[in-house]
């Protein structure tokens, strides 16, 4: 920073954009003090820049015009350039002639290239280009291209906007598709090269030929993505994406991208030990840093690799990067900003780890889990709820999991105590649906994300208490269990040990405790009488 943020210089200048922002409610123009005696020639010439707007914020596009015009013919004034594309957006605001003609001679100019996005821009949103049939690869081009400064945010915004009115329904990559797409019409994506890379990368695997065939045209690390995006181990092989990928500098912007897929595709051709290697060496460089969303990527792929359980467990856990709903409105959605995730909920599962964990995993590991102490506090009270939960159910010895349970909640002692203490087969397992009856969050599967909001033992406003079957798609954390496809990877260590059987599996999928009222009733009744006599 030029002037420091106690300088007078600074303090005036924030001053004089108060008075600039207070006329956007209305009423007549408020303009800022004159820039006191002394003060830097950059303060100056921002505090002339500040009045203009202040005359445009208030709606007296007439002068604001004349002084925006007066700015730009000054050669010393850094704010010449964006005034030249405030000329045009005073023009629009007053609906006067020459939009057009003014946004050409911009475009034109080579000099104004750090405002050809926003220029874009605005003429889309004034109607000018909207049908015009160059505008999407015009549009392209120019996000493809360098130079476009503040502008390109608006230009990405724009052009993925484009792209996906162009291609409507045949997107693949839709969250509700219809029941017939239609098929999408490649030549609308034909050009310029960005739109075609684009097109072809998320075609969903069947474009890994043409994508091979113009990486190897044109060299180009963006097709070099697009094909290993589509390649399976075999393919990237005989295409010579290996070794092209190998070769991709650190320096390239493509590089983290580019290594994810060679590692990716290592561990689908078996290669695990050069996978974990190269994974380890990703994930402990500083390459990451700043970078969450792809620490979490490379942590899904090294679990996938990991050399045992414990190994598996460490990197199964991630760090959530952005609190969303189940409507996914957008990238970063206005009304989840100042949501903030739930105490303790810092470290928890994914879906890959989740899937894993729900329909392959022995249950001796999930107990190993639950009583091993190598989980954050928040997932290893769900690991032993979870483990007694199915535990339970297929009917397991649950002392171990008990006594760590008493020992962690105190609420739960009594409980646990009941299960401890019960000399027979058939009190434990009443005493342990005893226990589950007293903990809504109770359920033989993991959930994924953030889930249930409400403290422990106490029942949930919403819906998640208990749990229905892990079939049923419709129950609020059905991520964890319907997110399922054969092209899941197992980790070597879980598919080693000993797999569900058909029965266990047959149990914990179809049966649920809270789809059956019925069942739950009959329950209570039987613990009344227990407990009551009558």
């Amino acid at each position: 920073m030029q002037f420091g943020g106690e300088s007078a210089a600074f303090r005036s200048r924030v001053a004089a954009q108060d008075t600039v922002f207070s006329n956007c409610v209305g009423g007549p123009v408020k303009l800022p003090a004159e820039a006191p005696a002394g003060t830097p020639e950059l303060i100056r010439g921002d505090r002339q820049y500040q009045t203009v707007a202040a005359y445009f914020s208030a709606g007296s596009y007439p002068e604001a015009l004349a002084r925006f015009l007066r700015i730009t013919q000054e050669d010393a004034s850094p704010w010449r350039t964006i005034s030249r594309y405030l000329v045009l957006r005073t023009l629009l605001r007053m609906q006067a002639d020459g939009v057009q003609s003014e946004a050409e001679s911009v475009l034109a100019d080579a000099k104004l290239e750090a405002i050809h996005g926003m220029t874009w821009n605005l003429l889309r949103r004034a109607g000018i280009l909207t049908r015009d049939q160059a505008y999407f690869p015009e549009l392209g081009r120019l996000v493809s291209s360098k130079g476009q400064g503040d502008g390109f945010r608006e230009e990405l915004w724009s052009y993925a906007g484009m792209y996906d009115h162009v291609i409507g329904q045949a997107d693949p990559n839709t969250a509700y598709k219809p029941a017939h797409p239609p098929a999408a019409d490649a030549s609308l994506f034909r050009d310029p090269d960005v739109t075609d890379c684009v097109f072809r990368f998320q075609s969903r695997g069947v474009e890994f030929g043409y994508c091979v065939e113009r990486w190897r045209a044109t060299r180009s690390v963006a097709w070099l993505i697009a094909a290993l995006e589509q390649a399976n181990a075999a393919g990237a092989r005989r295409a010579g994406l290996y070794e092209a990928a190998a070769g991709v500098p650190a320096a390239s912007p493509g590089y983290l991208t580019v290594r994810f897929h060679l590692l990716r595709l290592l561990e689908e051709g078996g290669n695990r030990e050069q996978a974990r290697e190269g994974l380890d060496a990703v994930l402990g460089s500083g390459a990451l840093q700043g970078l969450p969303s792809r620490v979490n990527l490379f942590r899904r792929l090294r679990m996938l690799v990991a050399v045992d359980f414990r190994d598996f467990l460490q990197f199964a856990i991630r760090r959530p990067v952005l609190v969303t709903l189940q409507i996914d409105a957008d990238e970063a959605p206005d009304f989840l900003m100042d949501l903030k995730p739930a105490a303790g909920t810092a470290e928890l599962f994914d879906s890959d780890a989740t899937q894993v964990l729900n329909r392959e995993t022995p249950y001796r590991y999930l107990k190993q889990a639950a009583v091993g102490g190598e989980l954050p506090a928040v997932l290893e009270r769900e690991a032993l709820m979870t483990a007694f939960t199915r535990g339970l159910m297929l009917g397991e010895d649950l002392t171990a999991i008990a006594r760590k349970m008493g020992k962690m909640e105190p609420g739960l002692r009594a409980l646990t105590g009941a299960y401890l203490q019960a000399n027979d087969r058939e009190g434990k397992r009443f005493a342990a649906g005893f226990l589950l009856l007293h903990r809504p969050e109770a359920r033989p599967y993991y959930a994924t994300g953030i889930v249930r909001q409400a403290p422990a033992g106490k029942m949930d406003p919403y819906r998640v208490n208990w749990w229905c079957p892990m079939s049923v798609e419709g129950a609020l954390d059905s991520r964890a269990n319907w997110e399922w496809g054969a092209d899941l990877s197992v980790p070597g260590p879980v598919a080693a040990g000993k797999r569900f059987s058909t029965r266990a599996r047959r149990r914990i999928t179809w049966v649920g405790l809270c789809s059956s009222m019925r069942r739950r009733v009959a329950m209570m009744r039987e613990c009344r009488r227990r407990f009551t006599g009558w």
